[in-house]
C-alpha cells in the first residue's frame, strides 16, 4: 500500500511525480546533446561567447499603481520618487528611449502599472521601442477606454498577475478579498477582446495548494500560459516575516502540484519563470538558451544579465543605473548613471558580477566546487540569493549561493 502524509489538506504521496522536470539527463556533454544537437561542452560555450556583448536595458517608471503588492521591487523607502505621467514625462521617457537605444536597439518599458487610469499616457510609448506584450494586474481591463488604448499602441499580449486563488490573493496583495473577481473579470474581457492573456503567479509559502486549481480557474477562461514566480525579500517584501516565503522542503510537493497540473493541462504553457527558483539543467529550456537557440528574454552570455553588467536598469526620474531592476530597493545596487549630456557613465570599477569574479568567489551551493554547472550558470540571478544572504546578515552577499536550486533539489532527490 502506498503510503502519504497529510500537509495541509492536502495528502501527498511519498513517491512524489516530477517527471516532467526531468528529461535531460547523462554527463554535460550528453545533456547538451539530447538538448540542442551540440557535440559538446566547447561547443556550448562557443555559441554563449557569440552573446558577450549582448545588452539589454530598461525604462524603469516609478508611476502610481492601483495596488502595493509585497513583491514591488519599486517600493523602497522614497529612494525612488513617485512620477506622475503628464507630458513632461513623456518627454524624459522619449530622452531615454533615444539614448537606450544606441545600445539596444528595442529598450523595454517597465512601468509599476500601465493600464492605471491616471497612467494610459505611456501606452503608446510601447509603440515606440515596438513592445507588443505588457505586464499588468489586470483591474483596470473591464474599462473600455483601457482596451482601446492598449489596441491603439498595438499591444496584443498581456501578462497578468494572479497568486493563486482569492484568499491567497488577499494575502498577497493586502486588498479587500472581493477584490479577485475584478481579476478574472479583467482577464475574461481581455481574450473576449483578442488579446492573448498569460499569468505570473507569485509563489510563498502559503499558496503552493493553489497550483492546480488556479491553473484549472485560469485555462477555462482561456488563459494561455502560467509563470511561477518565487516571492523573494526585496522591494515591500524585505518588511515580511520569514514564514512568508517558500521553505526549501516545500519546494518539492510545490514542484509536485506543478508537475500534476502539467500532466492534467497540457494545451497550456507551465513554467517556472526566470530563475526565481534556479535553473533546471535537467530540462532542454536552459541548454537552449545557453546555446542561442531559444528566444527567451534576456539573450545575453548567461541567463543572469546582471552578470558582466550586461544589464542597464534606468530610472525614471533620477537617470540612476541599477544592476537589476529587482535590487533597485538596495542603496548598493547603483553601476551607473546618464549624466545631464545623455552619456550613459558606468562604474566600470564595479567587478562583484563580472564572470572571472564570481567564478571564484561564488560560496555555498554556487561555489566552483560544489556546483558541476557552475562555469555556465555563476550563481543564477543574482540578486535572489543576495537579497537573502542580507536578509541572513551575512559577510558578502554578493557572492552568497543560492538557498534553492531546483537543479541540486532534482539531483539530490533522482541521485542524478
Amino acid at each position: 500500500m502506498n503510503e502519504g502524509f497529510l500537509l495541509g489538506k492536502i495528502k501527498v504521496n511519498k513517491e512524489i511525480d516530477l517527471s516532467t522536470f526531468v528529461s535531460v539527463t547523462g554527463t554535460t556533454n550528453e545533456q547538451i546533446q539530447k538538448a540542442t544537437g551540440l557535440p559538446d561542452l566547447s561547443a556550448l560555450m562557443e555559441k554563449m561567447e557569440t552573446r558577450a556583448s549582448v545588452v539589454k536595458t530598461d525604462i524603469l517608471v516609478p508611476n502610481q499603481c492601483n495596488q502595493k503588492c509585497p513583491g514591488c521591487f519599486y517600493e523602497h523607502d522614497g529612494v525612488c520618487p513617485l512620477k506622475k505621467i503628464n507630458q513632461e514625462t513623456i518627454n524624459q521617457v522619449d530622452e531615454l528611449i533615444e539614448i537606450l537605444s544606441k545600445i539596444d536597439k528595442n529598450p523595454y518599458l517597465y512601468p509599476r502599472e500601465a493600464t492605471t487610469n491616471t497612467s494610459l499616457k505611456i501606452l503608446p510609448e510601447y509603440k515606440k521601442v515596438g513592445m507588443k506584450s505588457i505586464l499588468t494586474n489586470g483591474k483596470t481591463l473591464t474599462n473600455p477606454k483601457v482596451i482601446t488604448a492598449l489596441k491603439d499602441a498595438e499591444i496584443n499580449d498581456l501578462t497578468i498577475t494572479v497568486p493563486g486563488l482569492a484568499e491567497s490573493y488577499a494575502i498577497y496583495t493586502g486588498e479587500p478579498i472581493d477584490q479577485y473577481e475584478k481579476i478574472l473579470d479583467g482577464i475574461k474581457t481581455a481574450i473576449e477582446n483578442g488579446f492573448k492573456v498569460s499569468t505570473f503567479m507569485p509563489i510563498f509559502e502559503k499558496n503552493i495548494y493553489d497550483v492546480i486549481p488556479t491553473v484549472d480557474v485560469l485555462s477555462k477562461l482561456g488563459v494561455s500560459s502560467v509563470n511561477f514566480i518565487r516571492v523573494i525579500p526585496v522591494g515591500n517584501a524585505r518588511n515580511l516575516p520569514d514564514d512568508f516565503f517558500i521553505k526549501k522542503e516545500s519546494i518539492t510537493p510545490f514542484l509536485s502540484q506543478v508537475n500534476q497540473a502539467r500532466l492534467q493541462y497540457k494545451s497550456m504553457k507551465l513554467s517556472l519563470f526566470g530563475q526565481s527558483f534556479g535553473p533546471n539543467f535537467f530540462s532542454p529550456g536552459v541548454w537552449k538558451y545557453l546555446a542561442g537557440q531559444s528566444n527567451e528574454w534576456p539573450g545575453t552570455k548567461y541567463m543572469c544579465p546582471a552578470i558582466n553588467q550586461s544589464y542597464l536598469g534606468v530610472i525614471l526620474g533620477t537617470n540612476e543605473i541599477v544592476a537589476c531592476f529587482e535590487g533597485m530597493c538596495f542603496d548598493d545596487q547603483k553601476i551607473g548613471i546618464i549624466n545631464k549630456d545623455g552619456k550613459v557613465i558606468i562604474d566600470t570599477n564595479n567587478t562583484d558580477r563580472s564572470e572571472d569574479v564570481l567564478r571564484e568567489k561564488l560560496k555555498g551551493s554556487c561555489s566552483k566546487d560544489e556546483c558541476p554547472y557552475q562555469s555556465l550558470c555563476l550563481g543564477g540571478c543574482r540578486t535572489a540569493a543576495m537579497a537573502e544572504a542580507m536578509r541572513r546578515g551575512e559577510p558578502e552577499p554578493e557572492f552568497a549561493g543560492q538557498t534553492i536550486c531546483i537543479t541540486q533539489i532534482l539531483s539530490e532527490k533522482f541521485g542524478l
